[in-house]
Formats: structure tokens, sequence, C-alpha cells
């Protein structure tokens, strides 16, 4: 009954609240923010691991300039398409997603904590037929254990 104890003793002394159920996730987050001459764009992807994991992303895209002439707004890496935003009237766009709703959010972490990611806007200004933002401004953490010393 003594080794018991002794064994039990670091996870009651660390304030590890595991048996309340507090301590049973780790989760990571990233923003990345960016800016053309006539739009910018804001996005946060945050996971959660172990216990119900999943991945959620929210974004803002504003250019009032660009309002009413948008046709696609995509988060491209390189070529690739990895995200298509629906669009709307007052700002550009902005909105969340669920993996667990069914949203790919797999590999996003890195491709914006990499600063690979631009978000891309299509209009129908013959003079500006895309308005590329590249998303350099980044801060994240990895995984940690936010209720857990």
């Amino acid at each position: 009954m003594k080794v018991r104890w002794l064994v039990a003793l670091p996870v009651v002394l660390s304030n590890c609240m595991l048996f309340n159920g507090r301590c049973l996730f780790e989760s990571r987050n990233v923003i990345a923010d960016g800016t053309a001459d006539v739009a910018a764009a804001h996005l946060v992807e945050s996971e959660q691991r172990d216990y119900q994991p999943d991945k959620n992303m929210s974004w803002q895209i504003t250019g009032e300039s660009l309002q009413g002439h948008v046709q696609k707004i995509t988060l491209q890496e390189g070529s690739t398409v990895r995200f298509d935003f629906p669009i709307q009237n007052a700002s550009l766009t902005s909105g969340f997603v669920r993996q667990s709703e069914g949203a790919n959010l797999n590999g996003f972490f890195d491709l914006l904590s990499d600063k690979k990611a631009t978000v891309v806007i299509t209009t129908d200004i013959p003079a500006r037929p895309t308005v590329t933002i590249p998303l350099l401004n980044v801060q994240s953490s990895d995984w940690f254990r936010p209720y857990c010393s």
C-alpha cells in the first residue's frame, strides 16, 4: 500500500488536474497575418489532441476597394490550393471551420508556421486580376497542456 502512494505522489503534487479531466489534452495554435496594398488577411488555426482531438480555423480577409469584384479567395501553398474561402459582401470573407464538421485542415499548422502560405484573391478588375497576400507575420505555440504544470 505504501508503494502505491509513493507512485501517485508526483501526480498529486504536480497540480496536474488529471483526476478532474482537465489534463487530458494538449493543444497548439498558430496566428498568421499578412497585408497587400489593397487587402489584409488574418488566420488562426488551433489543434487539440488526446482527449476529443480536433482542428479548427478562423479567418478574416478584408479589402474595401475589392468589394463587389471578388470572384475567388483561396489559401495556397505555392500554386497548390489548400482551402477555398466563401465570399461575403461586408468584409471579403470571415468565418470558422472545424475538422470534426468536415473541413480538411491537415498540415495547416505547419503550412502557416513555416510561412509558406498565401491568400490569393481573384478579381474581375482587368488592371488587377489577382491580389496575393503572403502570410509572413506568424506567432505560434507548439503542443502544451494548458491545465497542467
